[in-house]
Order: C-alpha cells, then structure tokens, then sequence
C-alpha cells in the first residue's frame, strides 16, 4: 500500500527520536512518556501505556498511559485484564489478540476489549520487568491485513529494544 508523503515523513520522525530516546538527558519517567507517545503515534494506536512489574511478586502498575480510559479499564485493570498482562510476563515475544479472543486457543487469558490488543514483554537482564500494551482500536488503521498484523508484532519486538536500552540507562 501506497503511504501518503506526509505520514512517511512523520513515521520516519518518530522512529528517528525513538532511535535516539534511550541516549536523551531525561529521567525514567521522562523518557517512558517520551517513548509511549513516539510508539503509539508509529502504531496509530488509539491508547497505549507501560506496566512495571512490582519488584517482588508479579503485581503490575501503569508507569505511563495514553487514552487508556477510552478503553474503560482505568489504571487498575479488571482481572480479565490483569489475566492478560500476566499471560504477557509468561511469553518471550509481542502478540497480537483480537477483540474478546485469546492469544492462543489453549491460553486461560482473554482480551476484555473491543481492541485489537498488541503487547510486548519487556525483558532485561533476562527479567520480565515491564509490558507495552497498544490499543490498536476495533478496525486497526493501519494495519488492516493479518499479514500488516504479523509485521506489528515484529516492530514492536524491535521497538522493546529502545525501550530496554533506555531503562537500563537509567
């Protein structure tokens, strides 16, 4: 598909500050609200946010969000949603759900949204130590093939790169 000159441009903007986030005089915070905006501008997401995992046990707590009240969970997510996140912890790799469905037939947790949901592990030091979680909206702009689908999941495991880089740098 044909990408207006306007929107490559802006795309090709984002990444560029994503690329250089991780080495910017910021702090944590600074920096995940910084990489939240530049990554849910790239996906065209219509929410997004960042959960830390608790330094003991596996509680999860939004650090940074984006329109997440759009998707009616608040910052204290249901436990169908804290289901998913969880199962998000358990994997090595981004995925994608669709609306109301399961990552994988076998898994126990389900997306409670009428979102595409893409997720993303974030991994350092060989610790799950946080989740990137984009709303992509019921009919993804963007990515409107499964093919489009697949390639998200790929860039945001390329994404979760920078992301690592900069909170190990801080």
């Amino acid at each position: 598909r044909d990408v207006p000159p306007r929107q490559r441009t802006e795309f090709t903007e984002d990444y560029l500050a994503l690329s250089r986030l991780p080495a910017a005089d910021c702090d944590l915070q600074t920096f995940l609200d910084d990489y939240l905006d530049h990554v849910v501008r790239l996906f065209a997401a219509t929410a997004g946010a960042i959960w830390f995992r608790a330094a003991k046990g596996n509680a999860l707590r939004a650090k940074s969000l984006r329109n997440f009240d759009r998707l009616g969970l608040g910052d204290a997510p249901p436990e169908a949603h804290e289901e998913l996140l969880q199962y998000t912890l358990s994997r090595s790799e981004s995925f994608l759900v669709k609306p109301y469905s399961k990552p994988q037939p076998k898994a126990s947790a389900a997306n409670p949204t009428d979102s595409f949901l893409l997720l993303g592990p974030v991994v350092s030091n060989g610790d799950r130590i946080a989740i990137v979680e984009l709303a992509l909206g019921p009919t993804p702009s963007r990515a409107v093939t499964a093919g489009d689908r697949n390639r998200y999941v790929l860039w945001l495991d390329h994404l979760l790169g920078f992301l690592c880089q900069g909170i190990e740098k801080r």
